[in-house]
């Protein structure tokens, strides 16, 4: 695998990291209220996470945020 690749799957195990941590997070309405900034920052960083990923396949250079 050379580093693009491994840089790619690092980006993916991350990406499903955070939103495993998001869904248990929105999985429960009082948690919802206590956890909003987490849950906002969880969000922004999956959007940025699959802007990566986009531009990666579109040939663009990989930047794990």
């Amino acid at each position: 695998m050379n580093t693009e690749q491994a840089r790619l799957r690092e980006l993916q195990m991350q990406m499903e990291e955070w939103q495993a941590e998001l869904d248990r997070l929105e999985a429960w309405p009082a948690t919802r209220l206590e956890q909003k900034e987490r849950i906002e920052a969880l969000r922004e960083k999956l959007r940025i996470g699959a802007e990566q990923l986009s531009e990666w396949r579109g040939g663009g250079r990989l930047e794990i945020p």
